[in-house]
Order: structure tokens, then C-alpha cells, then sequence
């Protein structure tokens, strides 16, 4: 019967898991059971079973620090289709995601890049309803820095992306026109 063990020494391949100061180890076979099991129950029934079978105290939250610890994901955990590992909301409310290579990336930029390309310098992704966690395809627009900044000084910014949209066309027709107009005063 394996019993909870904290400090002392630890064998090579003895897998840990760190919980502040307290170290608490778990034995391979513990680790086997809750791989094998995972997907057929439940994280308190799961917790429960290896308490009662292993003798140890997992609460459900220690559990699932386990299983993310160890990468034992359930079915409906599976990674999203982009290289994402970790996902955060900042105080702005933008989601940002940590990439494979290790790199925080602005996660509606990191979509819209991976269907249109690279965004070149000097242009940003806007959200055309407004709502920051809304990431379908179809409410991310590319903008110059300069058009958003005036979007929102002219308030051009609707819940609605069609008049969003329609917003985004005057901007732009507004500084064509005003090159040309400039272009017409220096000639």
C-alpha cells in the first residue's frame, strides 16, 4: 500500500509535485491509475477512487494540478487547432496566448495572421464589434495605427461590424482625400 510521503530523499524516477513549500509524491502506479481513468470519470470521482484505494488525502484541486502538471488531459481538453499552451486575459481585456516557441501573442492578431498573412508594420487587428472576445474571422479587421486612432476620435466604433465597417471607408477615404488635397497645395 503506497502511503503519502513528504521530504526526506527521493528516488531517481520518484515524479513529484510541487504545492508551495510542501513536496508531495505521487508513485508511477498512482500516476497509471489516473491516466487510465481519466476519461471514464469524473475529477471528484477520480479523486475520491484513488484516496480510497491508495490511501492518500487528493483534494479535487490538487488533482487537477496534477493532471496539468503531468499533461493527462480528459477528451474535451485537447489542445485548440493554433499552437496555444497557455491562454490569459490582460487588464484591457484582450486575450493573449503563449505560442509554442514560448511567446506571447495578442490572440485575435495570432488568428487573423493565420489566415491572411503576416500584418505588416505600422498596421493593428480591430475588433469590429467591439467585443474582445468575440475572435470569428469575420469581426477582425486590419487597420493602419493612424485609422484606429481616428475611429475612435470621430467615433466610428459600433457594436454592429457592418457600420463598423462602413466607419473603417470613411477613414480611409478621408485621408485619400486629404493626401490629395495636400498634394494639390504643394504643387
Amino acid at each position: 500500500m503506497n502511503k503519502l510521503r513528504t521530504g526526506g530523499s527521493f528516488k531517481k524516477n520518484d515524479p513529484r509535485i510541487y504545492k508551495g513549500r510542501k513536496k508531495r509524491t505521487y508513485s508511477q502506479e498512482v500516476l497509471n491509475f489516473i491516466r487510465a481513468n481519466t476519461a471514464d470519470m469524473s475529477d471528484s470521482e477520480l479523486s475520491e477512487e484513488i484516496n480510497r484505494r491508495f490511501n492518500l488525502s487528493t483534494t479535487l484541486m490538487s488533482l487537477k494540478e496534477l493532471r496539468r502538471y503531468y499533461g493527462i488531459m480528459k477528451g474535451r481538453e485537447k489542445y485548440k487547432s493554433y499552437p496555444a499552451l497557455t491562454e490569459r486575459t490582460n487588464r484591457q481585456g484582450y486575450t493573449k496566448i503563449k505560442t509554442v516557441n514560448g511567446k506571447w501573442v495578442n490572440k485575435h492578431t495570432f488568428l487573423y495572421e493565420q489566415k491572411h498573412g503576416k500584418i505588416p508594420r505600422g498596421f493593428i487587428v480591430i475588433f469590429l464589434d467591439g467585443n474582445k472576445g468575440n475572435f470569428s474571422l469575420e469581426n477582425l479587421a486590419m487597420v493602419t495605427k493612424a485609422e484606429a486612432v481616428i475611429l475612435t476620435k470621430l467615433e466610428l466604433r459600433f457594436s454592429d461590424p457592418a457600420l463598423t465597417q462602413t466607419g473603417i471607408a470613411i477613414v480611409k477615404h478621408k485621408n485619400l482625400l486629404m493626401s490629395k488635397l495636400k498634394s494639390r497645395k504643394n504643387s
